[in-house]
C-alpha cells in the first residue's frame, strides 16, 4: 500500500497500522470504502439527478426489441429517446414557426397587392393589416412562451 494514500493516511490516523490485527486492518478499511462510497453517492446527487420510473410488463416488452443491442439497457434507451423527442420537438417548432411566419407575409403582401391594384379601399387595407399584426403577435408569443399561456 502506498504510505501518501488517502485510505493509508486514514488506517494511519485510526492507530490500526500500528496496534492492529490484519482482521482490525480488514475491518478499517472496509470502514474507509464505505465512506467513501457515501461521499461519491453524495457528490453524484448534487450534480446529477435520478428518477425511478415503473413499467408494466407489457410496457417492457414493447421497449425491449429497440434495445436488444444497446448495451445501457433499458434506463439508458428511455434517456435517449426523451432527449431525442425534446430536440426533435424543438426542431418541429422551429420548423412551424417559419411556416407561420411566412404564411403571415404572404397575407401582408395580398393586402398589399390588393391595395396597389385598388381592388380594395385603403382603410380596409390598414384595418386588415393592423388585425394581421395583432393575430401574428398573439400567435408568436403562444409560440415563443407556451407556459404563460396554458390553461389550467
Amino acid at each position: 500500500m502506498k504510505r501518501q494514500s488517502a485510505l493509508y493516511e486514514y488506517l494511519d490516523a485510526s492507530g490500526v497500522l500500528a496496534s492492529g490485527s490484519p482482521d482490525d486492518i480488514a475491518r478499517i478499511k472496509k470502514q474507509y470504502w464505505s465512506i467513501k462510497r457515501k461521499e461519491w453517492k453524495r457528490k453524484r446527487l448534487r450534480e446529477q439527478k435520478s428518477y425511478a420510473i415503473f413499467l408494466t410488463p407489457a410496457e417492457v416488452n414493447k421497449i425491449k426489441p429497440f434495445i436488444q443491442d444497446d448495451k445501457s439497457g433499458i434506463a439508458g434507451y428511455i434517456k435517449r429517446a426523451v432527449l431525442r423527442s425534446i430536440k426533435d420537438e424543438a426542431e418541429l417548432n422551429a420548423k412551424i414557426v417559419g411556416q407561420i411566419r411566412a404564411a403571415f407575409y404572404q397575407y401582408y403582401n395580398n393586402a398589399d397587392e390588393l391595395l396597389h391594384d385598388h381592388k380594395i379601399a385603403e382603410n380596409v387595407t390598414e384595418a386588415i393589416l393592423q388585425v394581421l399584426g395583432q393575430l401574428q403577435n398573439e400567435v408568436m408569443s403562444l409560440i415563443h412562451e407556451p407556459s404563460k399561456n396554458k390553461t389550467e
